[in-house]
């Protein structure tokens, strides 16, 4: 007789199973995995982008939010070509940014002498904040909650920079858009001069 497998309890047939046993169990086992490889698109972590950028003004990133996923994840690791620049980010949907009066923010940092202050915030601007961009690294970590869904997206921050003289700042913060629009993509740029870096996407649902 067939017996199972052992984390999930699948049949799989054993050497002493008659031929049509055998063949049933792995008929069985191939629905049973096909129907959880299935499911793994749309109920866990997954990748969806990851592209780079080198000495750019601006970085678009489309077609990466869908029905697929609620929410998700970016990560960014980038260089600034100046001192003294913000990272900022705009939603875009259709291969056009939103450039509307309609983004909120509010953001706070931490630095590596023991300071700590209100480092950014809005109540209306064109883009959102996201971190600051030194000359050695800037590594960001940015949730982004129902993008695509037609409700005001919102998104929380944390990320951690360095500068040519080796002082740190750990930023973290968050904001949302006042209107209720459904976005598939979304633009990086620094507030003057250029980037140089890398970009991932992930998608899962809550």
């Amino acid at each position: 007789m067939a017996t199972t497998t052992p984390n999930y309890g699948w049949p799989v047939p054993t050497s002493t199973d008659y031929v049509k046993d055998g063949a049933l169990a792995i008929e069985t086992l191939g629905d049973a995995i096909d129907a959880t490889v299935f499911g793994l698109g749309t109920s866990s972590f997954n990748l969806i982008s990851n592209t780079s950028f080198s000495a750019v003004a601006t970085h678009s990133v489309s077609d990466v939010f869908s029905a697929t996923y609620n929410n998700y994840k970016i990560i960014v690791k980038s260089v600034a070509s100046g001192a003294g620049v913000q990272l900022r980010m705009r939603l875009r949907v259709a291969g056009a940014d939103n450039t509307s009066s309609n983004y909120v923010f509010g953001t706070g940092v931490t630095n590596s002498a023991g300071g700590f202050s209100n480092n950014n915030s809005s109540t209306g601007t064109t883009s959102f904040y996201t971190a600051d961009v030194y000359e050695k690294n800037t590594n960001l970590m940015m949730d982004i909650y129902s993008p695509f869904a037609s409700t005001n997206t919102g998104y929380q921050t944390k990320g951690q920079s360095q500068n040519s003289v080796d002082a740190c700042a750990n930023q973290f913060g968050g904001g949302a858009m006042t209107v209720t629009t459904s976005y598939t993509g979304f633009t990086l740029f620094p507030s003057a001069n250029t980037m140089t870096g890398n970009v991932t996407v992930y998608g899962y649902n809550s």
